[in-house]
């Protein structure tokens, strides 16, 4: 390219095509832009797409040599910031307050700039843009949605918001599950939401599954929406089920604290439990022992019980219960599958329900498949109803 230069300089115009062809020029791509900047700096026809381009190409010192040349022309539109918030290799920060800084005057404002702004830089950019543009400027909820997801500067972003445009600021469900589901600032996040505006937050099933999804900050975004308790939280089954099945015992006994009443532990709860690896036991110990009257006995939730449960629970189960457990054959076969209690819960099924145990085929595979307890299972049931046992 030097050497074209040498030869053809005059000739040599620099088009939106030559600068997207050294941006997809891995290589050398930059050194190819910064000498055509240096000996060509006045040869490019300025489009915005051009600028969109060595936005996401050139460095900060090749951009601001750029603005000297073409300020007047460079407009910062919707595509030029998203853009800067695809840079590879980290710099938009700064590329963005370079751009503020030299060519602020000149940003068109659409929706999806305001919402880029607000969800992907800091709170000097963002009070920038309300500064130059006022009134243009209008925080909608997809605005508020982007602030309040903002991984970094959530809390500065929501704080900006709420002093200068307060009135504008509408807390919806949207926006508290954006917060909820927010890894990187969404506790801070949702602590300003709750401090400022808590009457407006409401703890909706969504919310409450975005939380679990939060694999860094869920636990202790939850555990600020259920101190509130009161009237913010809507009770659903699917809350209920979301809580048993995602987070710890003492989330669920702070829903029991405020809305005991509303809590059911229907089937989907109890599987829910079952699959809670890190503390359904004690998840569900609590619910047996604080809404131990409030369980909706289906056959699918004594099977569960029985299978992924310890003694204990099947036992308060058939003592608040009684008749109503059923004890079928899937239900024995659940038990002598119980990886961790199987010989336990088959011994108090024997014990306390022995007529209706039926030691099928099915039940002896199930005991004979079970690769943790079913030595044990299998020498219980040899003792016990020796005779019924086929292999």
């Amino acid at each position: 390219m030097e050497k074209l230069l040498t030869y053809s300089g005059d000739e040599v115009k620099i088009t939106e095509k030559v600068v997207k062809a050294a941006a997809g020029n891995r290589g050398s791509g930059k050194e190819v832009m910064a000498l055509l900047l240096n000996q060509r700096g006045n040869a490019i026809i300025v489009t915005p797409g051009l600028v969109k381009t060595l936005v996401g190409s050139l460095n900060g010192l090749a951009m601001e040599n750029f603005l000297t040349y073409y300020g007047d022309e460079v407009k910062i539109t919707e595509e030029v910031v998203e853009a800067v918030v695809g840079m590879v290799g980290g710099g938009n920060e700064e590329m963005m307050a370079l751009l503020l800084n030299q060519r602020g005057n000149a940003i068109i404002v659409t929706p999806g700039l305001v919402e880029t702004f607000a969800g992907y830089f800091d709170a000097l950019a963002m009070e920038k843009l309300l500064i130059y543009y006022g009134d243009e400027v209008k925080i909608t909820e997809e605005v508020v949605k982007a602030a309040a997801g903002n991984d970094y500067e959530g809390k500065e972003i929501m704080a900006l918001l709420l002093d200068q445009r307060g009135t504008e600021v509408k807390i919806t469900d949207e926006v508290v599950k954006v917060a909820a589901g927010n890894e990187g600032s969404g506790r801070e996040v949702m602590a300003l939401l709750l401090d400022q505006r808590g009457t407006e937050v409401k703890i909706t099933e969504e919310v409450v599954k975005a939380a679990a999804g939060n694999g860094r900050s869920g636990k202790e975004v939850m555990a600020l929406l259920l101190d509130q308790c009161g009237d913010a939280i809507i009770v659903t089954p699917g809350l209920v089920e979301t809580l048993a099945g995602s987070f710890d015992a003492l989330a669920m006994e702070k829903l029991l604290i405020c809305c005991g009443d509303e809590v059911k532990i229907t089937e989907e709860v109890v599987k829910a439990a079952a699959g809670n690896g890190s503390s359904g036991k004690e998840v569900m110990a609590l619910l047996f022992d604080q809404r131990g009257d409030a369980i909706i006995v289906t056959p699918g939730l004594v099977e569960t019980l029985a299978g992924s449960f310890n003694a204990l629970a099947m036992e308060k189960l058939l003592t608040y219960y009684g008749d109503e457990v059923k004890i079928t054959e899937e239900v024995v076969k659940a038990a002598t599958g119980n990886e961790y209690s199987s010989k336990e819960m088959m011994a108090l099924l024997l014990d306390q329900r022995g007529t209706e145990v039926k030691i099928t085929e099915e039940v002896v595979k199930a005991a004979a498949g079970n690769g943790s307890s079913g030595k044990e299972v299998m020498a219980l049931l040899l003792d016990r109803r020796g005779t019924e046992v086929n292999y």
